[in-house]
C-alpha cells in the first residue's frame, strides 16, 4: 500500500481492484438514482431540506399502542407529517421500537405500503414481532433475509414461506 499526501485528503491505492470496482458502482448507482430522484437525494445531501404534508383534515391521529409517552406521540406525528423523510433515533430503551412500530401501523392505515430496514437481523425480528401483534392483515407482512437469520416463531412470515405456499 501507498499513501500519498499530507493535507486534510490523500491519496490511497490499494492492491484490491473488486473494492475499487464496487466502490464506482456504489457511486454509478447514486448517480442514477439522483436523475430520477432528485429531490431525496437533496435532501439527502443537505442541499434543501425536507418538506411537511399538510394535515388538510387537521385530525388528530388515534394511537394503535395507547401507552405511548407523550414524546413518542409527538414523534410519531412529527414522522407522519414529513413527505420524505424522517430520522428517529436516540440511546438505547428510549422506545425507538415501539415508536417505529405505531410509524408503520400509522403508515398502513393511510393505504401506503412499508419497507422496513434495520441494521441487524435481530432488529428486525423485533419490529416484526412488535407490528404483527398489532396488524389485522399479517399475510400483508413479509420478511425478506436469509431464512437461517429469521428467528424460528417469524418463519411463517419470511419470503421463502409465502413461496413455498404458493408452489
Amino acid at each position: 500500500d501507498w499513501v500519498f499526501g499530507k493535507g486534510e485528503f490523500s491519496l490511497e491505492l490499494l492492491d484490491i481492484y473488486k473494492a475499487f470496482i464496487e466502490m464506482y458502482k456504489a457511486l454509478d448507482n447514486i448517480r442514477k438514482f439522483h436523475k430520477t430522484n432528485q429531490e431525496l437525494c437533496d435532501i439527502l445531501f443537505g442541499v434543501r431540506y425536507p418538506s411537511q404534508v399538510q394535515n388538510r383534515e387537521n385530525v388528530p391521529l388515534i394511537f394503535f399502542n395507547k401507552s405511548l409517552d407523550n414524546t413518542q406521540k409527538e414523534v410519531v406525528e412529527f414522522a407522519m407529517n414529513q413527505k420524505e423523510l424522517a430520522v428517529i433515533h436516540g440511546p438505547p430503551g428510549t422506545g425507538k421500537t415501539t415508536t417505529v412500530t405505531e410509524v408503520i401501523l400509522q403508515t398502513v392505515k393511510r393505504g401506503q405500503k412499508v419497507l422496513v430496514c434495520a441494521s441487524s437481523n435481530i432488529a428486525v425480528d423485533n419490529l416484526l414481532d412488535m407490528v404483527r401483534n398489532s396488524f389485522n392483515k399479517k399475510e400483508d407482512l413479509v420478511r425478506i433475509g436469509h431464512p437461517g437469520r429469521v428467528e424460528e416463531h417469524l418463519q411463517g412470515f419470511t419470503l421463502e414461506a409465502f413461496t413455498h405456499k404458493i408452489g
